[in-house]
């Protein structure tokens, strides 16, 4: 299902530009190791979107903060690659452009 907004006056794509925080559902399996499958983004009218991941390309750990995830997702009904951030410490996610 693409990823439109509804509002005429707000963009059609995500803003990775920031660091953006965001709330993301996720699977684990028996060993614990875990699977983003979606993220609510938030526009900065207050609208917001759910935005499923396609697929995940890779993850990989960061020594620093915790796991990084390169994910391919549909926007405006067309395909782009993110990357969430997961923050071990804070136990938080985090939106960037990869």
């Amino acid at each position: 299902m693409p990823f439109i907004c509804t509002d005429p006056f707000a963009t059609d794509t995500l803003d990775v530009s920031q660091n953006t925080a965001i709330p993301v559902i996720c699977s684990y399996n028996s060993q614990g190791e875990c699977k983003p499958l979606c993220f609510r983004y938030t526009y900065e009218n207050g609208d917001t979107e759910k935005v499923s991941i396609d697929r995940i390309e890779y993850s990989k750990p960061n020594s620093v903060f915790g796991t990084i995830y390169r994910c391919l997702v549909t926007v405006a009904g067309s395909q782009r690659y993110v990357s969430l951030y997961y923050h071990d410490k804070t136990r938080t996610w985090s939106l960037r452009n990869s």
